[in-house]
């Protein structure tokens, strides 16, 4: 019975566990359309203020002031300018609306993000340059509308203005912050570049660095950019706030989502770990508990093994090996537990971004769920959780004279 709620135990503290680490590493790890996570750096928003502090503002760039900073940037692959806070009404001449998300991109976009195309193309210089009235639409929504995804060419209506579809892609999975759309536009450049560069229109930034290790290199340049444009805000009397932009796919996940305010990483890392812990020696002590209860019952065994000449690390270490045994048992039970709950519960767990009626929210799969370092992860909670509740028991069993553990005592 204490074997079988040992194991329970375990296999239930490693669930929670790893279900709060997927929908923390859900955020972080490559997974397609953003295979490109850690070479990326994300820029969303700029903040100002006036030399005597008297007013200030920040949010979202103009497509000028996101030029100004990140264009051209050594030790990059490419740089995209893109609006993804967007909502549109989309419907045919047959069909009822549907209010869904939408992001207008240059062409670069469809390079930094690996999205899938069913049918058609991404856009192109030219479609960009000339701000055709062309569309790409989500799998999801193409057969809402005309129920296949064999559409190229067909006419829908965006906010009541016809569009001719070029491309099909493949449904994009909610989670994915950048990529998560229904539809998608080619944005209007000329129209931006006639926004003042201090006002605000909604451009957000990726630039995909050649390497991770470039983005020091990266980031020293952008602080040149920085004082190239305070220079130009002189006039004003005012300059730009260093608010830490741009970030990694990793710090946007930590809490980098304020425009006036430069995130405090170590005090986010600092919480989410101290929860870990706690999730993990709660249950730890009562395992402890009952490991103790067992030892308490193989005393005679233990007496006999010493007296034979075992060592107490040799008697400590078949105790810690034996247990990590039952760990790891549970372990894999819990690591199935929560990818089963993961998959079942995918849209409220996993959502991360406001998404409409049309698409199901996450659409997660499961080989973006079980990633490596899930599973290398599971192995360590296990290590750390049979070191925690069997540590102390076995040092006590194991430093237990022989002839007090074959006499029925213990010292």
């Amino acid at each position: 019975m204490l074997g079988t709620v040992s194991l329970i135990g375990t296999a239930l503290a490693l669930f929670l566990i790893l279900v709060m680490m997927m929908t923390e590493q859900i955020k972080v790890v490559p997974y397609a359309p953003e295979h490109n996570r850690d070479r990326w750096l994300i820029a969303q928003y700029f903040a100002m203020e006036k030399f005597d502090k008297s007013m200030s503002c920040s949010g979202p760039m103009s497509y000028t002031m996101a030029e100004k900073l990140y264009g051209d940037l050594p030790q990059t692959e490419m740089t995209t300018y893109f609006n993804g806070d967007l909502t549109a009404t989309v419907n045919t001449r047959d069909s009822k609306s549907y209010e869904v998300s939408k992001i207008a991109t240059d062409d670069n976009y469809w390079r930094v993000l690996d999205f899938t195309f069913l049918a058609g193309r991404p856009f192109n210089a030219e479609d960009v340059r000339d701000d055709l009235k062309q569309v790409i639409v989500s799998e999801y929504m193409a057969k809402e509308l005309f129920g296949s995804t064999d559409v190229v060419g067909r006419e829908i209506f965006l906010d009541r203005v016809p569009h001719t579809i070029i491309g099909v892609v493949k449904d994009v999975p909610s989670t994915a912050t950048k990529a998560y759309a229904e539809v998608w536009t080619s944005l209007n450049i000329n129209k931006e570049k006639e926004v003042p560069f201090t006002d605000m229109s909604g451009i957000e930034v990726l630039i995909l660095a050649n390497s991770s290790k470039d983005f020091p290199v990266i980031r020293d340049a952008i602080k040149q950019r920085r004082a190239a444009v305070d220079s130009e805000l002189a006039s004003e009397e005012a300059h730009l706030i260093d608010n830490g932009a741009p970030f990694t796919q990793a710090e946007m996940s930590n809490g980098a989502i304020y425009s006036n305010v430069k995130p405090d990483f170590t005090s986010a890392n600092r919480q989410r770990w101290i929860t870990y812990l706690i999730i993990l020696i709660v249950p730890a002590i009562n395992l402890s508990s009952m490991n103790h209860s067992q030892l308490a019952r193989r005393q005679s065994e233990i007496g006999v093994r010493r007296a034979f000449g075992a060592s107490r690390s040799r008697i400590f270490g078949s105790i810690l090996l034996e247990n990590f045994t039952v760990t790891v048992v549970g372990g894999i039970i819990g690591l199935g537990l929560a990818i089963i709950y993961a998959l079942i519960f995918s849209d409220s767990l996993f959502a991360t971004v406001d998404f409409s009626h049309v698409t199901p929210a996450a659409n997660i799969s499961l080989f973006e769920i079980l990633h490596w370092s899930t599973v290398m992860w599971a192995l360590i909670w296990c290590f750390l959780l049979n070191v925690i509740s069997t540590g102390l028991p076995a040092i006590q069993a194991a430093r237990c004279k022989p002839v007090d553990a074959l006499a029925g005592q213990r010292k």
